[in-house]
Parts: C-alpha cells; structure tokens; sequence
C-alpha cells in the first residue's frame, strides 16, 4: 500500500500568501489574526460530509489526520506516512465503515465542522502548538479559536517528546481528560504522567501496510545505512563509526527519502542504523524500527526509551549502549551473514506477531462508545501478550 498522498480538493478560491518567519532550520512561525483567519480559503478535511458518524450497523467513520507545521513544511507528510497508513489499515482490519488520511500542512487553512460527523485521529499533534492567533491582543490556540479538533470525538495520538509547555499546559490536558490522548512511547507516558497529564500507551505494531516494504529478492548490496535527519549529535556518531572502520551510507544526505525511495533503500541494506537525535535516554524510535524490520534489514539502535519497552522488543531490534558496542555489533553481523539473516528472520516474525490493530481495539472502542453504541470491534486477537503497562505508580517506583 502507497503511502498517503494528499486529498485532491477542487478550490477555485485564491492561493493563501501568509507571511512566514524562519525561526531556524525546518522551524517556522505565522501569526493570524481573528480577521485574517476569515478571509483564507480553507480545506475541507472530509471529502464525505453526506455520510454520518456511525452507520446503519452502528461502524463509526474516522479520518487519520496528519497535521504538518505549516506551508513551508516539507518533511511531515513522508515523516508520518507509515503511522497514517499503519492506523488506517489497523482501523479497516477492526471494522470501522470507513477510514481515509488526510494531510493538512497548516490546521488553521483546515476546516471541519465543530460536530464533525466522523471520528479522528491526529496525527502530528505537537504541531498544533505551532498555531497562534491573536484574538484583539490575546494569545489563543487553534481548538479555542476554531473548535476544531474536538477533545469529544478525536484523539491525539502523539510520536513525538514532548517538551513544548503550550501543550504542556494548554493542549494535551483537554485531551487527557477525556481520555483522548494516545503515545506510542512509554518512556513518553511516564513523563507525562509526571507532569499530571494521563495519556494512554498505544504501542505501534505490524499492519499489512507493512507489506509493502517486504523483500522482493535477495539483493542487499549495502552493507550499512543510516535514514535520518543530520545534526551534530548524529554526524559526531558516525564520524566515530566511520574512524573504527564502519562505513555508513547516509541515504538522505542529498535529499529527503520517503515513499517509494525510501522503501528501495531498505529493502537494499543489510543493516539499518537508528541514531538518538537530541541524546535524551527517553527518544525512542519505533517508527524507524518497523519499516526496517519488514524490509529484512538487521536495526541496530542506540538504547533509548523505557527499560521494559527495549526488553520486549529485544529479539526484533540490537540496542547497543556507546560507540564501541556498536562498532562490534555491526561489524560482527556484518561479517556473518548466516547470523544476520537469521536475526533478521526472527525480527520480522516478532513483529508480525505483533498486530497494531489488537493494540488499538480498546483505545478505539473507548472512543466511539456513547457515540455508536451497538458496535463492537472485529475479533482481532488480544493484545496482552507483547504489550506492557505503563502507570504513574510504575514511574514513582522505578520500573521502567
């Protein structure tokens, strides 16, 4: 399956020309005022508006949405391709009568009815701190000026670690107390959960989009790759790699690689590096794994995330602590291919025992319950085996 693509919307209205400040590299500020935000023509995100939130079965209606941090933004659509079309393969394997994504590069040109007849799942949501307007003199987010998404019928589903205190403090807490907040990390939970905010672990694991990065033959003519965005953290890293005789080939140094590209890359490399980018223990790098794993490549990462997170996913992915342990990780599969393939080959089958959608069937039918309430989700298996909870009293004590 491709990943998404943007909806085709016929609008006959003039082009946006919001005035943007670069704040750093791939970082961008615009400010709307109430008036402004009027007068922009707007996409609307439902390209089904006739069909109502729950079907005559009862089969609730969703909407992945990805939100980017504005026009110039050109690297969250590819960023959040596989988790969008991981959600809405998981969501059409539990029964939903329809799902579609949807990508929308700056939330305030979206629009949505504020009782939107379809539930959603966001993703992206560290972006909608990005989006201020002033409201006569006062600073406001986008959910108080538009109402739009609505705590009641979407969830944010968070990839990111969380640092920003608008979503800290003006965001994340409307979500958590409906129970409407989901992290795929955690490490990221536990933080929160620190912070009095209550988000829900929803792990992510196999859904057959991931089929599409499966090895079409047995050419892996790179030895070593790294697919990441450069920054002096990571090219420090692999300067040391590369000084201890581990020659790394840094797909995206010239250009970014998403889709199809990114895909030929994997399939290609024997064996995929993950590199921390800020350094902090807690990152952790899911989303890099799994493609990596279905593509056969062997994913040797720096340790990051919850101690208990890295031990259940201990047979899919070689987590290594320093420079040294890496170098001798690598070189050593990198010279014995009998035990590369077979690492590789029980990877893949830990993660397809791992099905995305039996991990989201609870979070799911929380949501829609009061909404369409004589649905149930498919029988999709149970979840429990490969998952691990995660609470505020787990984090007082210690354990992960």
């Amino acid at each position: 399956m491709e990943p998404p693509v943007r909806q085709e919307q016929i609008n006959t209205e003039e082009e946006t020309d919001l005035q943007w400040k670069t704040l750093a590299p791939g970082n961008f500020e615009s400010v709307l005022t109430a008036a402004e935000l009027q007068r922009r023509p707007k996409l609307d995100i439902d390209a089904t508006p006739e069909l109502p939130r729950c079907d005559s079965e009862g089969a609730p209606r969703f909407v992945v949405l990805v939100l980017g941090e504005g026009e110039l933004d050109d690297s969250t659509e590819g960023v959040f391709a596989d988790a969008a079309e991981a959600v809405a393969d998981a969501l059409r394997e539990l029964g939903v009568s329809q799902v579609s994504v949807v990508y929308c590069a700056d939330a305030r040109l979206c629009k949505a009815p504020r009782d939107a007849p379809f539930f959603t799942v966001v993703l992206g949501a560290h972006h909608l701190a990005r989006y201020r307007f002033d409201d006569h003199g006062v600073s406001r987010t986008l959910c108080e000026m538009q109402g739009w998404p609505a705590p009641d019928a979407s969830v944010l589903y968070n990839f990111e670690t969380v640092n920003e205190q608008t979503l800290l403090k003006d965001i994340f807490p409307r979500w958590a107390l409906k129970k409407h907040l989901w992290d795929y990390s955690s490490a990221s939970v536990l933080k929160l959960a620190r912070l009095k905010i209550q988000a829900r672990h929803v792990p992510l694991g196999w859904s057959d989009s991931f089929e599409r990065y499966a090895p079409s033959g047995d050419q892996r003519d790179l030895g070593v790759v790294f697919v990441g965005r450069m920054n002096g953290r990571r090219r420090q890293v692999l300067l040391e790699l590369r000084k201890r005789g581990v020659p790394v080939f840094h797909a995206n140094a010239d250009a970014l690689l998403f889709g199809d590209g990114l895909r030929d890359v994997l399939r290609r490399a024997r064996i995929v590096l993950s590199l921390a980018y800020f350094g902090d223990a807690d990152e952790w790098k899911a989303t890099r794994y799994l493609p990596s794993i279905a593509a056969g490549a062997v994913v040797v990462a720096e340790a990051g995330g919850a101690r208990l997170e890295r031990e259940a996913w201990r047979e899919a992915v070689v987590f290594v602590e320093g420079v040294e342990a890496m170098v001798n990780v690598v070189k050593f599969y990198a010279s014995n291919e009998t035990a590369r393939a077979e690492r590789a080959r029980r990877a893949a089958a830990v993660l397809k025992a791992r099905r995305f959608a039996a991990a989201l069937r609870g979070p799911v039918e929380d949501l829609v319950l009061g909404s369409c309430r004589f649905w149930r989700t498919a029988d999709v298996g149970d979840a429990e085996a490969w998952r691990w909870r995660v609470s505020a009293s787990s984090a007082s004590r210690g354990e992960l």
